[in-house]
């Protein structure tokens, strides 16, 4: 197989430098050129790479040319791309105006466009188009003042560019957004048709002293520059590193062929294994680009495969189609490389499997067979993909859920397990469920407050109950008949009968210490509404002058 290469069918990589750009200092710099531009209604293309970080809110002027005037008999004569106070992109035609969208003055480099196709004018900002309008005058660019890099026609000390300049390119057509988007990255080293002025900028050394240099230059037709003002030397007022731009491209390209193949690139024909570089001039910008094809030629190669396929599945090896159990070989052009290859298959078709599965397990266990889970005592049969060949499988558990009774009952402090005849294990929740030393037995009657678990086992499988809060450890008693809260449990509504004239504080918290009731000074009975209050426990404290009395309430 011969196979010719295109510069475009390549894998592009362009050298991407910082050259030159040159920095106006925003108070006196400017550069005037002899390129007189493009004249009357004519299209035309201005374009250029801007830095700058300035906050100075007026307009800094990119390029100008054209009659300045000042009535209105002078509208249309110039031609001017600016950023405004707002420092967006904007461009001014005597008398109208049209400006883009986003502030440009972020220290970095941005590629701004003026487009003019004789009737409309696009603002394009790196390659993005932000605005576009038809001037409401008529556009006759008088070519009064030629082309000013860094100022307008009239030299308005307050309004000179600020920042770095690179890359202006003035062309006599309307470019199209399209052109700005994909060659805005790209230094010429051509003169492609249009193009009627081009500054690289790229003279002198960046930020060293430049003074011997007398003119900008000017790549078309040698509409060189004067500079006016500009130090030359030193990191302002000079050349310095420009616009992140592309000059010349590198390409490499990695081509298998087979036996008798080859690759022809440019001029040169390679039909042996090898790494060749050619050099091209690049049909992008002209410059020269280096192109680097890594070639392999190769021999009839062969491959063999292993294959199992559910019953009913079959293989298709080229214009082969096999189903059953066998091994079989066929020449074809392989898939990899194009070239002829012998493929050996080995093919086994499986039958449908069934598996079972008998699970006795505690409460709490899950399994999961397929996409579906199961916790229950049951049989479950589930059709799914089998792990080990792909195919359909039938799997049936037989589940078997065995649970202890781990609830549990409380009268006064001590808590009780409801089943017996297990074995019993209090442990406190307080201290990461800790086992207590010795309360082993069914009943268990804590020392001092706290929140208190039982791990039930019925020998075969083990569960803990939830925690209890028990706080009424170690308070003085007081006179039973002389507190009473009731109902207990309640629904709403909570009675306290208090048969003692002291004045006494009433708090009433839940059982992790938050306050949800409190009031000071009361005597006598109370009734506590809990409509707002959550279902659950609570502690309710009565606080005399000489006792502290804490009963825990439940509410339905």
């Amino acid at each position: 197989m011969k196979r010719t290469i295109l510069l475009f069918g390549l894998l592009l990589s362009g050298f991407t430098f910082s050259q030159n750009a040159l920095n106006f200092d925003g108070t006196d710099d400017y550069v005037e050129t002899s390129y007189t531009g493009v004249a009357g209604a004519a299209p035309r293309t201005m374009e250029a790479w801007i830095n700058t970080s300035t906050t100075n809110a007026s307009a800094h002027y990119i390029m100008d040319y054209g009659y300045f005037g000042a009535g209105s008999f002078d509208n249309g004569k110039r031609f001017t791309m600016l950023l405004n106070a707002a420092h967006q992109l904007r461009l001014e035609i005597r008398g109208w105006g049209i400006d883009a969208t986003t502030p440009l003055n972020d220290g970095n480099w941005h590629h701004v466009a003026v487009i003019y196709d004789g009737s409309t004018v696009s603002l394009v900002v790196d390659g993005i188009e932000e605005a576009n309008g038809t001037p409401s005058i008529t556009v006759n660019t008088t070519l009064t003042t030629n082309l000013l890099i860094g100022s307008r026609t009239d030299y308005e000390p307050t309004k000179l560019f600020e920042g770095s300049i690179d890359e202006v390119k003035f062309w006599n057509y309307a470019r199209t957004t399209l052109h700005m988007f994909y060659f805005k990255d790209y230094e010429l080293c051509n003169t492609p048709n249009g193009l009627s002025a081009y500054f690289k900028m790229n003279q002198g050394t960046a930020d060293m002293d430049n003074t011997g240099i007398t003119s900008l230059t000017e790549e078309i037709s040698a509409n060189d520059g004067t500079f006016y003002n500009l130090a030359l030397n030193g990191t302002s007022s000079n050349f310095v590193a420009g616009a992140p731009v592309t000059s010349n491209f590198t390409a490499s390209q990695t081509i298998t062929e087979c036996n008798g193949g080859s690759v022809t690139v440019g001029t040169n024909t390679y039909n042996a294994t090898g790494v060749y570089t050619d050099v091209f001039t690049s049909v992008i910008n002209g410059c020269d680009s280096t192109v680097t094809t890594d070639l392999t030629i190769l021999d009839p190669i062969t491959s063999s495969q292993v294959i199992t396929e559910c019953d009913g599945g079959s293989v298709t090896v080229g214009n082969n189609t096999y189903s059953t159990t066998g091994v079989y070989t066929d020449v074809l052009t392989s898939i990899a490389t194009g070239c002829d290859s012998t493929v050996t298959t080995d093919l086994t078709i499986l039958a449908p499997i069934t598996s079972s599965q008998t699970l006795n397990e505690c409460n709490g266990f899950t399994i999961t067979v397929g996409s579906n889970t199961y916790s229950a005592t049951g049989t479950y049969t589930d059709v799914l993909t089998s792990i080990a060949t792909g195919c359909d499988s039938t799997v049936t558990t037989d589940l078997t859920i065995n649970a202890p009774d781990a609830t549990t009952s409380l009268a006064g402090t001590t808590i009780s397990a409801n089943t017996a005849g297990a074995t019993y294990t209090w442990i406190d929740c307080d201290n990461n469920n800790a086992a207590i030393n010795g309360e082993t037995a069914q009943d268990f009657t804590p020392t001092q407050n706290g929140n208190y678990a039982v791990v039930v086992n019925d020998g075969n499988c083990s569960d803990t109950s939830a925690c209890v809060n028990i706080a009424t450890v170690g308070l003085d008693d007081y006179d039973s008949n002389e507190i009473a809260l009731y109902p207990n449990p309640f629904t709403n509504l909570l009675n306290i009968q208090v048969n003692d004239s002291q004045s006494f504080d009433l708090k009433i918290t839940n059982l992790i210490g938050q306050i949800v009731f409190t009031s000071d000074k009361l005597v006598g009975n109370q009734v506590i509404h809990f409509d707002h209050f959550n279902s659950g426990n609570y502690i309710v404290e009565i606080k005399f002058a000489n006792s502290i009395i804490r009963k825990q309430v439940i509410k339905q």
